[in-house]
């Protein structure tokens, strides 16, 4: 079975857009995604610029992506996204991952807005995972770790751009393949781990402090 991991950039919907904000509140504006096999080896990528139709991209968000308005001037809408990024899925089975739920959130709601039913997209809603609950699962930490956080605590250099969607896919994707060793991957993060784990709590208040002098006081 193969696995896909996604990933995608989004600006937020135009705020006079009333009666879509009430299903969706993001556009997609880049897929990427990797194929690993049942080996769980990199085979292909995905990599495709979505042009939003209700909102225009933010310089916020432009800084953080390096996506702008001129550049999905000319890209394909949303179902014509979809339906190559499926196309290039295939018909082998598959389940898709991301980092936390969010993208699955986005995806759904947007091919809601848009009448979207893809039967491969149906399916991956239901068996959709997420790997940042499966990594905060594996080494046993409450708090929701950032893959920065994470590829750091394996000693990997984030290789391309940040919040690229083919970039942050691919780099997801390398902690997939390393967490397949559980025992190596929890030993490597064990900085991490310490890092986050709770400090233990201070029970010494000034009471007690009060309470040992006025003990001395009363033997005197």
């Amino acid at each position: 079975m193969n696995k896909i991991i996604l990933d995608l950039e989004f600006c937020k919907m135009a705020k006079n857009e009333l009666e879509a904000r009430e299903i969706c509140k993001h556009e997609i504006i880049q897929i990427g995604a990797v194929k690993l096999d049942s080996q769980n080896k990199i085979i292909d990528s995905f990599n495709m610029l979505v042009k939003p139709c209700y909102s225009n991209i933010s310089k916020k968000v432009e800084r953080l992506t390096h996506i702008s308005n001129e550049m999905v001037s000319d890209a394909p809408d949303f179902i014509y996204a979809m339906d190559q990024f499926f196309s290039w899925i295939g018909q082998e089975p598959f389940i898709m991952y991301s980092w936390s739920m969010t993208d699955k959130e986005v995806m759904r709601d947007e091919a809601m807005l848009r009448g979207y039913n893809d039967h491969r997209l149906l399916r991956s809603l239901i068996y959709w995972m997420d790997l940042q609950k499966m990594v905060d699962e594996t080494i046993g930490v409450e708090k929701q770790l950032s893959l920065e956080n994470v590829l750091r605590g394996v000693d990997i250099v984030f290789e391309g751009q940040q919040h690229s969607a083919l970039d942050d896919a691919r780099n997801t994707a390398y902690i997939f393949q390393i967490m397949q060793d559980k025992t190596s991957f929890s030993r490597k993060m064990r900085p991490i781990v310490d890092l986050f784990a709770p400090k233990e709590e201070v029970t010494f208040t000034l009471g007690n402090l009060f309470s040992g002098i006025n003990l001395q006081l009363a033997a005197c």
